[in-house]
């Protein structure tokens, strides 16, 4: 199992296998970045593959691979 899916699935509250903009907004928060809840929305419909308004982890994996161009620096954060 990847870093990246360790995170995705303590993210993943309800375990649906998605994140909501709400539980993204939550991991955001946790690394000291603040969005409200309407641009958290904004992010989750830019990524969101599907339309159903949430993350899989391939949307997921990708918001992460943009987050910072320094792979060990976006494993701090995480």
């Amino acid at each position: 199992v990847s870093y990246y899916e360790r995170v995705f699935s303590h993210l993943d509250g309800n375990r649906n296998g998605k994140i909501s903009p709400a539980e993204l907004q939550q991991c955001l928060e946790a690394i000291g970045q603040k969005l409200s809840a309407k641009e958290t929305e904004a992010v989750v419909a830019y990524l969101d593959t599907d339309g159903d308004e949430l993350l899989r982890f391939d949307d997921f994996a990708r918001f992460l691979e943009g987050w910072n161009e320094n792979e060990e620096d976006r494993l701090n954060d995480l």
